[in-house]
């Protein structure tokens, strides 16, 4: 039997702290930091999220830290802060920082600097799309400069990135006799290209042929396109009712650390469609660790909350929603349903009845109120919302109607 003295007592307390501290610090990886601070930028917290990763780098010097905390500087206009941070993320990655130096001496107004920045990104592994160097506010302020027209005189994609751009652009504009025209293309001019997989499969999801697009994707291999590829992938498999394979295609995509706290909430509404209800908490939960407020986070969980059985908890989270975003229909019609679950009918028509001051014209809504007023023994208000839902296409309302409605 082990006896402990007060002395030893006192420092198995004092290790328990420091475990916890080192668990609660030094157990972030750096991937925790980049999802926490996007978040934290995000909802305009940007002073806590260059402090979250000032004590990242403390831990661990990793060039995306680097990356992350000049993006805030620039958000709050310290621009010196911001180089300064691009910089070391360059010493530790070469060209890492190269597009990031590019848009902060773009932002100074000196062009000559920030195209020689962009020329370096161009021509690293971190080449950025000429779609979004266009979109990029921050070169705006030297568009019209002699330099950047000169510098784009000088062909700096390759005609198979060209052409993929144009594709990519025909399909989002549902333009797909333009699309095939530019794949096929793309094919004569690029056989041995790894980025066609990718474009034959965006053109086969763009003519809604799904499962052309699940083949094409079935093994993607590494390259500049894998994210772009994996994310068409989960997307058709979602459409496609393929919820556990949708769930390991996000899973991939988490794998490969891109930073998008959203792939989380994603994979959660996969688990939830496949039936992994713990699987999906576990997702959602770790959404909501990073975006508290979100609405329809709050919302899902709620939902697998109650279809797990947890009533209690479903409510809690249906009510915060509520206390939230007050303005939003959907709010209280999910805690009006899971009152009406429980047969909790007089909070349910309450519920039921705020959600369509905000929303007239749901069909639902008025139905279920209906019912809950029968149960109320309130025939009349409640032939009223039966009729209404009838009315408006709800066809599961006549029962109703012919059993207390008509005399």
């Amino acid at each position: 039997m082990i006896v402990f003295t007060i002395n030893t007592m006192k420092k198995f307390i004092i290790i328990l702290l420091l475990t916890e501290l080192y668990s609660g610090i030094y157990g972030q990886s750096t991937f925790d930091y980049l999802l926490k601070s996007k978040a934290l930028i995000e909802a305009g917290n940007t002073d806590q999220s260059i402090s979250i990763l000032s004590d990242a780098i403390n831990i661990k010097a990793d060039y995306r830290l680097y990356l992350e905390r000049a993006s805030a500087y620039i958000k709050k206009s310290n621009l010196i802060q911001a180089i300064s941070d691009f910089e070391a993320a360059d010493k530790i990655e070469e060209s890492s920082g190269s597009y990031g130096l590019a848009r902060v001496y773009a932002l100074k107004k000196d062009a000559k600097t920030a195209l020689n920045y962009l020329g370096l990104n161009l021509n690293s592994a971190y080449k950025r799309d000429e779609k979004e160097i266009m979109l990029d506010p921050a070169f705006s302020l030297i568009e019209n400069t002699p330099e950047w027209r000169l510098f784009w005189k000088t062909e700096r994609y390759s005609l198979f990135e060209t052409g993929l751009s144009e594709l990519e652009y025909e399909v989002s504009v549902g333009n797909s006799e333009a699309a095939e025209i530019q794949l096929n293309s793309l094919v004569a001019n690029n056989p041995d290209e790894s980025g066609l997989i990718y474009a034959k499969a965006l053109l086969a999801y763009s003519k809604k042929n799904f499962q052309q697009t699940i083949d094409l994707l079935a093994d993607v291999k590494p390259s500049k396109y894998v994210e772009k590829s994996l994310m068409l992938r989960a997307k058709t498999q979602y459409n496609t009712t393929k919820y556990a394979e949708g769930a390991l295609t996000y899973s991939e995509l988490i794998k490969l650390e891109i930073v998008d706290p959203n792939l989380y909430y994603l994979r959660g509404e996969c688990y939830d469609k496949a039936g992994g209800k713990e699987r999906a908490l576990s997702d959602i939960s770790h959404y909501l660790n990073l975006y508290p407020e979100s609405v329809k986070a709050l919302s899902l969980a709620g939902k697998i909350e109650a279809e797990s059985g947890d009533n209690i908890k479903a409510l809690e989270l249906f009510s915060k929603n509520i206390s939230l975003h007050p303005a939003v229909p959907e709010n209280y019609i999910d805690r009006a349903n899971s009152y009406f679950s429980s047969s909790a009918w007089k909070y349910a028509v309450e519920d039921y009845s705020m959600a369509l001051d905000l929303q007239p014209g749901n069909p639902e809504v008025y139905l279920n109120k209906g019912i809950a007023l029968i149960h109320l023994g309130n025939i009349d208000d409640a032939c009223h919302d039966l009729r209404q839902a009838l009315k408006l296409g709800n066809k599961k309302a006549t029962a109703y109607i012919s059993k207390y409605c008509i005399k």
